[in-house]
């Protein structure tokens, strides 16, 4: 089990808003690969823009480039659709929904990783996020975590929408407070659909100006004359890299020109920030590079996945995830035996091969719980209203671990949960029931509920009555395990009345009355 080169200081300590910049490696087996869309799709695009015979035949890596750039040179001209819209339409593209993270994921609607990536910009995590990748899976996951595309400004204190940057028209959304920004100097497919239909008209970019950023011929990628549209990529980069660490996800760093670009500003920085690479391999000259100019040996800033004894690249998100998570959880305690066990669980996260439950918990109960709490009432907080949180529609909505000034009794009351825990989650899993604890063994759910004030809404329960309707066969028993931010015993009469509400949520026959349902003391 390969050591690992740290543990994410600048995301989990919050010292510094690192920069994601993401390559296909994230995308793997969610979206055809460059090889995969040559060998599988390039056939059928000869034929649909009538160019059979004419066109290279190759295989490789780069194969899916050259073919590209032989392709657009030979499109009839006579269609007055812009070249690559037509080349995207050929091979597929914009017909395909896993192209917009709305096919060939889990139930949940996202990964692991697109998950935990979408929740810290929730949190304000990223300075930026960075895509090299046509696909729209990172903003289906902000989506799925409760940003809305362009959204308008909100009262509360964190991130409520993000905004795409493909050409110039989209600068002034860079730097909003309330906004996370994805800078795509690639294309991305949702481009090319407005592409399609943008006549660019009332200052809106034509469908030249948006299919133009679809980089998909060679000659663009290694030997591009930049235009202002470039510029605006490459300025916004150096500003970034010249305050804040780098951490590169599945990018082989193969493009010599944004690789150039990199290392041309951080040449120049007496002060270098850190440098973090997410691979499935390391490249030895083009990572090399990056890190020289880093100023640290490759293997020094190198993240191994998706290979023996490493964890895979949502393993290692969802580790990075349970770290922040504890973190907040820390601060948030005020009694020094809870401070006490919450450290000794992160002790527990040398290495995400060894945060299996931990992972689970900060990933299915947690965010859960925050839900529960937050849309009952029970956490206050300045221009936050409990119905903003819309779990019909977004049942995986974020609520953020970090939010400066407020008191978090949720946090407290899932800290005093961790007390009576096994380490290794003992007989417990998470995954199954989204804010439950739940024993194969003797087919038992424990649900975690607040025990203190009086809720004024527990629809934040609704995802895990849906999981009990489709998986109640397999419950035996059901019990509910109220908790308390000051460690507390609820009082009877809270028990009851919570027993009778969650009865009439789920609405099962088998526990459709409160008697069937058993109050747990503890664990």
């Amino acid at each position: 089990m390969p050591d690992l080169p740290h543990r994410f200081d600048c995301l989990i300590d919050r010292q510094s808003d690192p920069i994601l910049l993401v390559g296909a490696g994230l995308s793997y087996g969610l979206v055809p690969s460059p090889s995969e869309l040559h060998s599988e799709y390039a056939a059928a695009a000869e034929e649909a823009l009538g160019c059979q015979g004419v066109l290279p035949k190759e295989t490789g890596d780069a194969a899916l480039y050259r073919w590209a750039q032989a392709a657009l040179a030979h499109c009839d001209k006579r269609d007055p659709r812009p070249p690559k819209l037509r080349l995207a339409e050929a091979l597929g593209i914009l017909n395909e929904p896993r192209w917009l993270g709305k096919q060939g994921l889990p139930l949940r609607g996202t990964t692991p990783r697109h998950r935990v990536i979408a929740r810290l910009a929730r949190e304000g995590r990223w300075v930026a996020i960075w895509s090299l990748n046509w696909d729209c899976l990172i903003e289906n996951a902000l989506e799925e975590v409760g940003l809305v595309r362009d959204g308008r400004p909100l009262p509360c204190s964190w991130k409520t929408a993000y905004g795409t940057h493909i050409t110039n028209h989209d600068l002034p959304k860079i730097g909003q407070h309330h906004s996370v920004c994805v800078h795509k100097p690639h294309g991305c497919v949702r481009s090319l659909i407005d592409a399609q239909r943008n006549t660019g008209t009332s200052g809106e970019p034509t469908s030249n100006q948006l299919a133009d950023r679809f980089m998909i011929a060679q000659d663009e990628l290694e030997n591009r004359q930049p235009n202002s549209v470039d510029r605006g990529f490459t300025d916004g980069l150096s500003a970034q890299l010249r305050s804040h660490p780098l951490i590169i996800a599945g990018w082989r760093a193969a493009e010599p020109i944004l690789r150039a670009q990199i290392q041309k500003t951080i040449d120049g920085l007496p002060n270098k920030p850190r440098l973090s690479i997410i691979n499935r391999s390391l490249d030895e000259h083009n990572h090399g590079h990056l890190a020289d100019s880093f100023g640290v040996k490759a293997e020094d800033a190198f993240f191994a996945v998706q290979c023996e004894g490493c964890p895979t690249t949502d393993k290692l998100f969802l580790w990075i995830q349970a770290l922040y998570a504890m973190a907040c959880l820390r601060e948030h305690v005020d009694d020094p035996s809870d401070a006490k066990d919450v450290d000794r669980w992160i002790n527990t996260l040398r290495h995400p091969k060894d945060a299996g439950f931990l992972m689970c918990f900060a990933d299915d109960f947690l965010p859960a719980w925050m839900r529960l709490c937050w849309r009952a009432g029970l956490v206050s907080c300045r221009g936050f209203e409990p119905h903003q949180l819309e779990l019909l529609s977004r049942p995986e909505v974020q609520v953020p671990w970090q939010v400066p000034n407020i008191d978090r009794p949720d946090l407290r009351a899932a800290a005093r949960l961790l007390r009576v825990l096994p380490l290794d989650g003992g007989p417990w899993e998470c995954e199954r029931f989204p804010g439950a604890l739940w024993d194969p063994a003797r087919l038992r759910l424990v649900v975690p509920m607040p025990g203190w004030g009086r809720p004024s809404d527990l629809s934040g329960l609704r995802p895990l009555a849906l999981a009990l309707q489709r998986d109640l066969g397999f419950v035996h028993s059901v019990a509910i395990l109220p908790l308390m931010q000051d460690g507390q015993p609820v009082s009877q009469s809270n028990g009851d009345r919570l027993k009778s509400s969650f009865a009439a949520l789920i609405r099962r026959p088998a526990f459709a009355q409160a008697e069937r349902i058993e109050i747990q003391r503890d664990l």
